[in-house]
């Protein structure tokens, strides 16, 4: 309920105000600002998704590709002023490959099929039951979510196993985003997984000849980083 978003109140005067999020249609906006406004009518603010958030926290105003891959993936390019996606992207049911939702289904998947060794069943199960997983995700309200929280299993598994899933599950990620791209331009990544999986995903942009640049767990520091010094730039301070 936008009742109850979470607008800072605060004694001085807010100039600026910058808001990001994913899957929200521009009637929300509307009613956003409407709400931001109640409270800090002399503000101007500044309304975006999630890939120009995370592009602006990894290159700026610089030109390259972005990349999310988090509880789920997405890519786009960025001009250094705006976002434009090379393909629609059709959502966790069927793309979001690599990411947290992805590898959850793919360790799911090899479990309830018998194929973990027995040390690892042994440590999938100590950790929870198979029924439990399946059991939460089916009753879950946000089913990508939940699933995407069970990505943490890769901790149960062997390096050998481990590392099959994740260059699978980033093969299947490069082959869908990244190798029918125009070549010239630097890739960037950004979310938890990637940060996790950083050592495979520049060895496979190594193997393609594609150069990677930043790859970080989120966006908040960098984003705070670069308002910061764009108002700085602007106000004079």
């Amino acid at each position: 309920p936008l009742s109850e978003l979470p607008i800072l109140e605060c004694s001085q005067q807010i100039t600026d105000i910058f808001f990001f999020g994913t899957g929200f249609e521009e009637v929300f906006w509307a009613r956003a600002q409407k709400r931001i406004k109640e409270i800090h009518p002399l503000a101007n603010i500044t309304f975006s998704n999630d890939l120009q958030a995370a592009a602006l926290a990894t290159i700026g105003n610089s030109k390259g590709y972005i990349h999310i891959i988090g509880t789920g993936s997405a890519s786009a390019y960025w001009d250094g002023a705006k976002i434009e996606r090379p393909k629609l992207n059709l959502g966790y049911i069927f793309e979001d490959y690599a990411s947290g939702y992805d590898i959850a289904r793919e360790i799911i998947r090899i479990w309830n099929q018998g194929e973990f060794d027995n040390s690892e069943v042994e440590n999938l199960s100590n950790t929870i039951q198979f029924k439990d997983v399946l059991n939460e995700i089916y009753s879950s309200d946000n089913v990508k979510s939940t699933l995407s929280s069970y990505s943490t299993l890769l901790n149960c598994l062997n390096k050998k196993s481990k590392e099959k899933i994740i260059n699978s599950r980033l093969e299947q990620f490069y082959i869908k985003n990244i190798d029918n791209l125009a070549v010239g331009f630097p890739h960037h990544f950004i979310g938890s997984m990637a940060f996790m999986m950083e050592k495979e995903i520049r060895e496979k942009a190594f193997k393609r000849n594609i150069e990677v640049k930043n790859i970080v767990k989120d966006t908040s520091k960098g984003l705070v980083e670069y308002y910061r010094n764009k108002i700085r730039s602007t106000h004079g301070k």
